[in-house]
Formats: C-alpha cells, sequence, structure tokens
C-alpha cells in the first residue's frame, strides 16, 4: 500500500475540503486519458508489479471528488513497486491493484494498493468497495496461478477502459430545462 497525493483535502492542503469537492462536481471515477497513465507492469522474476506515474478522479457517492496522482517516478526515478503475497502451492487467486479513498471526514488521501483475492481453483477478482466510506477503483487485475514465483505481462489484465471498475473520467453534468 502506497499513499498518493489528492486535491482537496482536509488533511494538509484545504480544511472545508468537502465545498471545494462540490464545485468539481460531475464527474466520474476512473483515470483521465492519457498515454501510460497509471499503468501496471510486472516487475522481471519478481512477485511484484509496478504502477507508472498517472492521474484520475475519485468521486464520492454525491459526486463529489478529488482528483489524485501518483508522482513516484518523477520525484523518486523510479516507479511504484507492489508487492504480491506469494502463491498457494494448489488453488488460484486473482487480485486487483486499486485506488482507494476513504472519504470520512475526507481527512485521508487515496492510496494505490493490492485487494487480495481469495484462493479458489476457479479464481474470481475480488469485490471493489463503493459506499458511504469508501471508494475503490481497480487498475488491473493480477491472476495468480498457484505455484506462481514471479508475476509475467501475460498475468495482467487492464481494467482502467472498464467503466463498471474503473473507466475514464469524464463529465457527467446535465441541466433539466423543462
Amino acid at each position: 500500500m502506497a499513499s498518493i497525493k489528492s486535491f482537496p483535502n482536509n488533511q494538509d492542503v484545504f480544511i472545508g475540503a468537502e465545498d471545494v469537492m462540490k464545485w468539481l462536481h460531475g464527474r466520474t471515477s476512473g483515470v483521465f486519458a492519457a498515454e501510460n497513465n497509471a499503468t501496471v507492469t510486472a516487475v522481471q522474476s519478481e512477485m511484484a508489479v509496478n504502477i507508472s506515474d498517472g492521474l484520475g478522479w475519485m468521486a464520492n457517492k454525491g459526486k463529489d471528488g478529488v482528483v489524485w496522482w501518483i508522482d513516484h517516478e518523477a520525484v523518486n526515478g523510479i516507479k511504484l513497486k507492489l508487492s504480491i503475497d506469494p502463491a498457494d502451492s494448489a488453488l488460484n487467486r486473482i487480485d486487483r491493484i486499486i485506488v482507494e479513498w476513504k472519504t470520512t471526514n475526507y481527512v485521508d488521501c487515496p492510496e494505490i494498493k493490492v485487494l487480495k483475492g481469495s484462493i479458489a481453483s476457479n479464481a474470481v477478482a475480488p469485490a471493489l468497495t463503493n459506499n458511504n466510506n469508501v471508494r475503490q477503483i481497480s487498475l488491473a487485475q493480477i491472476a495468480v496461478a498457484a505455484g506462481t514465483t514471479a508475476i509475467t505481462a501475460s498475468m495482467i489484465t487492464d481494467e482502467r477502459l472498464d467503466a463498471s471498475v474503473c473507466g475514464l473520467v469524464t463529465e457527467s453534468i446535465s441541466i433539466d430545462t423543462v
């Protein structure tokens, strides 16, 4: 898990973030359309993935929200790396790389982390949580087959364009004039 940056929030940027969030109202959660924006790739010969710098938007239940961004590579010279738990010896698992935002009091910055799936012979990706307190979007699925010792590109399914779990940020404002 790694904290990423956001605006606004009540922690270090702006007290009264909820008011600014209302001003930014109406966008859908997801990533902004840009090349290599928050891309998940395998780390060679390791149970780990890299996430490239990128930015997106997270909306709360009322469609107010925050801009989030990853600038780990720009600041540190290397991509953000997340470890994947070891594989089970007999059963498969599907994990997700997610952006999570806790909306209670709008103090917590979003985090990027691994949402670990359950082991099973026919594994399924873990469900995302989207309620009044927590919002999650999925950047990618990682299929961890039994006995896997390193993540490869073929195990990663990009979910950034899937509007049901992530999608591209769009404006969804309309006015009823009738």
